[in-house]
């Protein structure tokens, strides 16, 4: 069933319109038609086997899967399905194992584990098995799962080279697993991007996939830009202790300053009590002289007065 065509009333690029989004039940039918085929649908099995017999098989998974799907499927998008399950599935693996991304929406999904799904695609590839998990991380191995490969190339031992791997994906790229047409405004924009730029897409994303796989061999490298970045880090620290030192400098000398006026007052106080205390002695004194002088008066009078008078 092809996609219907549409046109601009301005101009006439051509445009495809979505299939469905293949369900949960569509997926699990898919995954266990190939577990059951996976001698002659699976790349690392199926070495030999002939390509009429590929392509009849893959023919049989696809009506299987459209026996319960509302969308009837074309066997080039459930091979595209199954061929996007286990790219998925083999980058998580390899992400899990062999480092964090630097994307946190990405690390965060990783520190999930795999899903159910990607379960039961790591039992069908017998990827907890494998010696060497790295060799499996890329595309390697999609284009035998594919019916359209000639006997003597099945027959072959060699692996086929990287340019093939990328070269069978634009066969059906307009076929691929999208969502379903009118679920929302973002996915009605997105129907109207030109064929062209949705082909170019996917020859970018093929092509990043063989890089991936290319740099699995060697170990992580730590960025370039981290030593700088750090060096930075580093500087604005210092700079940031110094001025904090400066402000706390300052602030000591402050408080010094304030301690030093304290006991300048202290001081004057204390000098102020001394003086009131002398003042205080000295009129102690004074009084107290003055009270001997009037006592000593009163004493002199009362004797003149007793001599001078007769005793009765």
């Amino acid at each position: 069933m092809s996609s219907p065509v549409y046109y601009t009333p301005d101009s006439f690029t051509q445009f495809r319109k979505r299939k469905a989004r293949f369900t949960f039940s569509e997926v699990h039918i898919l995954l266990d038609e190939v577990r059951r085929h996976r001698k002659v649908v699976v790349g690392k099995y199926n070495r030999g086997v002939a390509t009429d017999i590929k392509k009849q098989t893959w023919a049989t998974i696809t009506a299987r899967v459209n026996e319960i799907g509302e969308c009837q499927r074309e066997v080039m998008e459930v091979i595209k399905k199954w061929s996007d399950l286990k790219c998925d599935t083999k980058r998580k693996v390899a992400a899990l194992r062999y480092g964090k991304p630097a994307n946190k929406r990405l690390r965060a999904r990783l520190s999930r584990g795999l899903s159910q799904t990607e379960k039961i695609v790591m039992q069908i590839l017998d990827m907890e098995e494998e010696d060497q998990p790295t060799a499996d991380f890329g595309p390697v191995g999609d284009d035998e799962d594919l019916p359209g490969r000639p006997d003597d190339q099945s027959a072959s031992s060699l692996p086929p080279p990287v340019c093939r791997l990328f070269s069978v994906v634009p066969l059906f790229l307009s076929a691929d697993t999208e969502p379903a047409f009118g679920e929302s405004d973002d996915d009605q924009r997105e129907d109207m991007l030109p064929r062209a730029q949705t082909v170019k897409l996917s020859e970018d994303r093929q092509v990043n996939n063989g890089v991936q796989k290319q740099e699995q061999l060697w170990p992580p490298v730590k960025p370039l830009g981290s030593e700088g970045n750090t060096r930075d880090c580093l500087l604005q620290n210092a700079s940031l202790s110094v001025q904090e030192q400066h402000t706390t400098n300052m602030l000591l000398e402050t408080v010094s300053r304030s301690l030093e006026l304290l006991s300048e007052s202290v001081q004057q106080l204390v000098e102020t009590q001394q003086e009131f205390v002398r003042e205080s002695l000295q009129l102690q004194r004074e009084t107290v002289q003055v009270l001997r002088d009037f006592t000593g008066g009163a004493i002199a009078l009362m004797h003149d007065k007793l001599n001078g008078r007769p005793p009765v």
